[in-house]
């Protein structure tokens, strides 16, 4: 029964770190849909360098992928990382992301 209890702990406790990675956003912004964003959702204590690739949708169908670098904070809260306002090409939609931490 012990060892089955340290299973299911040891288990619990692997999973932690996977539960630890930011949380990143890339939305439409603007009143026009003229620009984009990047925020961020930390919880845990930082990470060395986080990258994130937002992907938005042109007027004419054609798409972009922008990138950002940086260190993220703990306890961060939609907290602002990178955009751009008034971009050619608005309309502005469907912006998706990408991320990854070291």
């Amino acid at each position: 029964m012990k060892i089955t209890a340290f299973v299911i702990a040891t288990s619990f406790l692997t999973a932690i770190p996977a539960l630890a990675e930011p949380t990143f956003t890339c939305n439409i912004v603007g009143s026009a849909s003229d620009g984009w964003e990047v925020k961020v959702t930390n919880t845990l204590p930082p990470y060395k360098s986080c990258t994130a690739q937002c992907t938005i949708t042109f007027n004419d169908g054609s798409q972009s992928t922008r990138s950002c670098t940086t260190g993220i904070l703990a306890n961060v809260t939609d907290s602002f990382i990178c955009g751009e306002t008034m971009a050619s090409g608005t309309p502005l939609t469907d912006a998706s992301v990408t991320s990854s931490c070291d």
